[in-house]
This record gives C-alpha cells, sequence and structure tokens, in this order.
C-alpha cells in the first residue's frame, strides 16, 4: 500500500523539479522530488560509491580544465541519468 501526502512546494525547488523534467529525467515533478529525495537517501546511507561522487565533482568543472577519462556511462552509473548525461555531453 502506498501512503501519498499533499506537500507545497515553491520557489527554487519547485524550478529546479520543473528543470530536471524539462530535460527529460523525470516525467512530471511528483516524480522529480521523489527521485531526487531516493538518490540523496542512497547517498546518505553509503549506497553511492566514492568513484561516482568523485566523478560528480569532477563533472562541474570546465572540460578544458581536466583530461576527459575516456569512459562510457554504462559500466559505472547504472540508473544514474544525471550523470550519464553529463558525460554524454562533455563527449
Amino acid at each position: 500500500m502506498r501512503k501519498t501526502e499533499t506537500v507545497t512546494i515553491s520557489g527554487e525547488i519547485l524550478s529546479y523539479a520543473e528543470g530536471l523534467v524539462a530535460r527529460g529525467e523525470y516525467r512530471d515533478v511528483g516524480s522529480a522530488i521523489e527521485g531526487e529525495l531516493l538518490k540523496a537517501r542512497a547517498r546518505r546511507s553509503g549506497k553511492i560509491s566514492p568513484f561516482q561522487n568523485e566523478l560528480r565533482g569532477r563533472l562541474m568543472i570546465q572540460p578544458d580544465q581536466w583530461d576527459a577519462m575516456g569512459v562510457s556511462s554504462e559500466p559505472f552509473f547504472g540508473d544514474d541519468p544525471a550523470l550519464a548525461r553529463m558525460i554524454e555531453d562533455r563527449s
């Protein structure tokens, strides 16, 4: 059984969720918020590998400031479309 609750989201958080939907990462704002909360919970519980955390940080650096690693997204990121897309965009 799934329990639902109505929550009011506005401002910066709503804009962020709408941006995730616009980029095709989620089908709707509710899914975006739920998905991002699940990712945050996984990070806090240690289910995100140190490699993924390091790569996420490095992908925030401009391409001309680091040497690309030349890895494909599939073996390393599984179901994390945001990281996979970031790598594809830098290719």
